[in-house]
């Protein structure tokens, strides 16, 4: 039984003691300034993962219309622009609910500059329709291609000569 009461007694003097009190407020105080920290360091990483997203996007989206140009550029053709009116489309929904995060998420991240954009392509300009007018009474020819750019015109005499 005196052993009990002196472990008792070693164990209260323990819990009791001045050091004790001082020694447990340090452990909660660097334990919430670890949890603190650790939450503002998972807020930023979540800040850095939004504007990787942001920009990948507004990547894709460029590409995707330099896609797209560069696909009108190869048919040369006049057809509907399902692409162009989709793609208003997404721009102007997107876009307004967005820049408010994006700024945010800059400001939280201490970033003042957003990464080169890439270049933009142009487009070709579109040809107007091609006009051939044959006539087999006659003896000429005469083939007429019109360009924004200029009109051509020649008859099957000038290529014989």
């Amino acid at each position: 039984m005196n052993k009990l009461k002196t472990q008792f007694a070693t164990v209260g003097e323990l819990v009791f003691s001045p050091n004790t009190g001082e020694t447990y407020s340090k452990a909660f105080q660097l334990t919430w300034n670890i949890i603190k920290e650790t939450a503002l360091l998972l807020w930023m990483m979540f800040c850095l993962v939004f504007l990787i997203f942001v920009w990948g996007w507004g990547y894709a989206t460029q590409i995707g219309r330099n896609a797209k140009v560069w696909y009108e550029n190869q048919e040369k053709r006049n057809h509907e622009n399902l692409f162009n009116e989709a793609g208003k489309a997404l721009l102007s929904a997107s876009s307004s609910g967005t820049a408010f995060a994006i700024d945010r998420a800059k400001e939280q991240l201490g970033i003042e500059n957003d990464p080169q954009p890439i270049q933009e392509i142009e487009p070709l300009p579109a040809n107007e329709t091609v006009t051939v007018t044959s006539s087999e009474s006659s003896e000429s020819d005469e083939t007429t291609v019109k360009t924004p750019l200029e009109t051509t015109s020649e008859t099957s005499q000038d290529k014989s000569s």
